[in-house]
């Protein structure tokens, strides 16, 4: 045998090993830095084998609902790492309870994806959402696909960069901006 096909057999038995070394999420963060940030101030990462839990323990920053209504909502995003769908339904009323002066908007149902590119996290999801507004008496439905690719820096920060893509407003005539990335950094709180 010579060197080099010792040196291909070798690389052979360590090429799966190194593939299926992936970063491990779990713990208690806090975001560092995120102009609007992909899961929260705050969260609690479970991950396993095969799938990753995040329970959002605090709300967005951009949430304009009144304090009472958020209180006890802690939303749970589970990723499964096999490249099945994770599909969710949400009953939305028509309107019920919203002020005729409002713009607002609920999730009415998402199919989610996650899968691994080397050591990042891809998970992708599309989204329908009921929204209404005093400028139209129908509510219409938004579709919005969002693309989160998670890391882990060398400094342990874990990184997540996010696009989102949307359907244009009805109301707003003006062209949307394209889709730019939105970089949030979030540390270890444990």
């Amino acid at each position: 045998m010579t060197w080099w096909t010792a040196a291909l057999a070798a690389l052979l038995l360590v090429a799966p090993v190194s593939a299926t070394q992936r970063p491990d999420f779990s713990g208690n963060w806090v975001l560092e830095s995120g102009e609007r940030p992909a899961f929260g101030t705050t969260l609690t990462a479970t991950q396993d084998d095969r799938s990753l839990t995040l329970e959002l323990t605090s709300l967005h920053l951009f949430d304009s609902r009144p304090a009472q209504e958020r209180a006890d909502e802690h939303p749970v995003l589970r990723y499964a790492f096999d490249g099945r769908s994770v599909v969710t339904e949400h009953v939305v009323p028509q309107r019920s309870g919203r002020s005729p002066t409002s713009t607002g908007q609920a999730l009415e149902g998402s199919e989610t994806r996650a899968t691994w590119s080397a050591d990042h996290l891809v998970v992708v999801t599309h989204s329908r959402h009921r929204v209404w507004s005093p400028e139209s008496p129908d509510n219409w439905t938004l579709r919005r696909t969002t693309r989160h690719g998670l890391s882990l820096r060398a400094d342990g920060a874990l990184v997540v960069r996010t696009v989102t893509i949307e359907d244009p407003s009805p109301w707003r005539p003006a062209p949307q901006a394209s889709p730019r990335e939105i970089v949030s950094v979030y540390r270890r709180s444990n």
